[in-house]
């Protein structure tokens, strides 16, 4: 029994000794293939690249500058339009230029009532009209030439002008009554009675079409507080008549 014991012992001993020798053998396998990869990633770091590698890392980089200069501009382009207390977004601001451009245009039409008063005291009213759309025609030409051949905006045809609703071809007599007016009355009620009377019309009809889409412009709703603006407009229109 004892010589059994013994037997039993050292085959146990073989089994776990072959069993560690095929771990040991598994694990440098493993370290060689591990060798290998390094081998071949040091040879590939090593090795020029291809000029299909070069265009592809080009083009790549290429593209990524792309990418982040067009993020930067909107970035830029953001911050102008929402921070209006920087200086450069208060001059590149497409609101702040509009705005300027409706003052520049008030003021001119300020000078037009002065000028066509001025025209019917020394040439009558009817010449001071003529006079008017004349040299506004000519310069209307010239406009519509600037437009067409240097900002290359696309020339009217005659299918959208058949396709335009009937009162955008009202502008014209529109224009003509309002500088009528503007020369007859500027002459005995002055240019600051008659230009406050004409905005505060202005400025409560735009409202009213503005509340009901008229012309196909977009609704915006004549709100309490575009009431009480009207109401201190038309106060300021009294004052300015009566004093």
């Amino acid at each position: 029994m004892p010589q059994c014991h013994d037997d039993t012992s050292s085959a146990s001993t073989v089994h776990v000794s072959i069993d560690q020798l095929s771990t040991i053998q598994d694990e440098r396998r493993t370290d060689s293939t591990l060798d290998n990869d390094d081998s071949i990633r040091d040879e590939e770091s090593q090795r020029p690249p291809t000029a299909a590698e070069i265009f592809t890392s080009k083009t790549t980089e290429g593209e990524n500058n792309k990418e982040h200069q067009i993020i930067d501009q909107q970035i830029e382009d953001e911050t102008c339009v929402d921070n209006p207390k920087g200086v450069k977004g208060m001059l590149f601001n497409g609101k702040t230029i509009a705005m300027l451009l409706v003052v520049g245009g008030g003021t001119a039409v300020a000078f037009q009532s002065a000028a066509n008063g001025a025209m019917r005291v020394t040439a009558g009213r009817s010449f001071s009209a003529v006079t008017n759309f004349v040299v506004g025609l000519f310069m209307e030409i010239l406009a519509f030439l600037f437009d067409i051949l240097i900002l290359k905006t696309p020339k009217p045809t005659i299918k959208g002008l058949k396709e335009s609703p009937w009162f955008s071809w009202i502008g014209g007599i529109l224009g003509t009554y309002y500088v009528i007016v503007n020369i007859f009355t500027v002459t005995q009620m002055g240019a600051g009675v008659v230009l406050s009377v004409f905005v505060c019309a202005q400025v409560i009809m735009g409202c009213i079409m503005d509340h009901f889409g008229l012309t196909g412009i977009p609704k915006r709703r004549y709100s309490i507080w575009r009431i009480l603006a009207s109401l201190g407009l038309i106060g300021c229109v009294a004052v300015i008549t009566i004093f």
